[in-house]
């Protein structure tokens, strides 16, 4: 699966929620198979709150904290992009 996937299935599976994106960043790539960089995995989140009409942004910009309310689940949605 490719990082973008893993953040899809993740977000549509997600609650609203407040998260460290470093959390995120180890989560992904855990299930990845190799390391990911925080601004990576940030970018694909905006990139799916933008296409599923959810909400991501920076609440504490220190401890990297960021809000995820959810929208439209999109699945299989961006399967081919990267």
């Amino acid at each position: 699966m490719t990082i973008r996937e893993i953040v899809t299935d993740i977000l549509d599976n997600s609650p609203e929620t407040v998260f460290s994106l470093w959390w995120l960043a180890d989560t992904v790539g855990t299930l990845h198979g190799s390391r990911c960089m925080p601004h990576t995995v940030r970018e694909a989140c905006r990139d799916y709150a933008d296409r599923a009409g959810a909400e991501f942004y920076c609440v504490d910009r220190k401890r990297s904290q960021y809000k995820y309310v959810p929208g439209v689940k999109i699945a299989g949605a961006l399967e081919g992009r990267e």
